[in-house]
């Protein structure tokens, strides 16, 4: 201790100290693991998705036949919205829809085909009694010549496009004629 120039007696400052009467103890490194363990087995118990089907063939009631929809299905990815829409088509009275199916979207250079979406429409359409009129375009870069337009079609990309409207009126199970459809569709052939 020492003493000041006034005599008062002067006293060393205290250290601080930790005064919260109840300290929160900090979390190890187990506990975190443990957590973390729990979030990904918790992640893992989501409900499966749900079973979509076709389901039984449905009859269209209408008293006006020649109504049809144009849908636009091609970047639906969900199957449950695929369905209900074509649901809604049936019950709306329209006997058949004409859908876009784009070249491009499903054939690549090396021939092979993703049929999953097409099935997916014509199925779901199938099933509600719908007909289809499928409009197939949009023509790959590897099935046209550089810097032409999206439509553009040579004799080379006209039997390309055969082949391919085949393949689809085989999965219909419907008779078509995809060159007489193409050129009656895309006048500057």
């Amino acid at each position: 201790m020492a003493a000041n120039s006034a005599g008062s007696i002067m006293t060393q400052p205290m250290p601080l100290r930790n005064t919260r009467l109840n300290p929160t103890p900090r979390p190890s490194l187990g506990a975190g693991l443990r957590l973390l363990g729990l979030a990904v087995l918790l992640s893992f118990l989501q409900p499966a998705p749900a079973l979509i089907t076709f389901g039984p063939t449905q009859a269209v009631n209408t008293t006006r036949p020649i109504l049809g929809v144009h849908t636009r299905l091609t970047d639906e990815v969900e199957e449950w919205k695929i369905q209900r829409t074509l649901q809604m088509v049936r019950e709306m009275g329209a006997s058949w829809i004409v859908e876009f199916f784009p070249w491009a979207y499903y054939q690549a250079e090396d021939g092979s085909v993703a049929w999953e979406h097409i099935d997916l429409v014509i199925g779901h359409a199938r099933a509600n009694g719908l007909k289809v009129v499928a409009r197939i375009g949009y023509t790959p870069e590897w099935a046209r010549p550089p810097d032409t337009p999206l439509t553009y079609l040579d004799e080379n990309g006209i039997r390309r496009l055969c082949r391919i409207c085949g393949a689809v009126c085989g999965t219909v199970s419907r008779p078509c004629h995809p060159h007489d459809h193409w050129q009656r569709t895309q006048p500057q052939l």
